[in-house]
């Protein structure tokens, strides 16, 4: 998944570009990606969010989507 860019139309368009990964992909499809498309380690940017079920959980202070 990528911002819609002019650039990107493939997996194989994210050579050498910046890629979002958490630690769990680094061991579960990005040496697929690496041995597939010729990414390299170099591109790895750290994706480093934790989704929390109780940011969507309502609150008194916090009304349901």
């Amino acid at each position: 998944m990528s911002h819609p860019r002019r650039d990107i139309n493939s997996l194989a368009d994210m050579k050498g570009k910046p890629v979002l990964i958490s630690a769990a992909t680094m061991n579960a499809f990005w040496p697929w990606l690496r041995a597939k498309f010729g990414f390299s380690d170099k591109q790895i940017r750290r994706y480093t969010y934790i989704w929390r079920l109780s940011s969507w959980i309502p609150t008194p202070s916090r009304k349901a989507i």
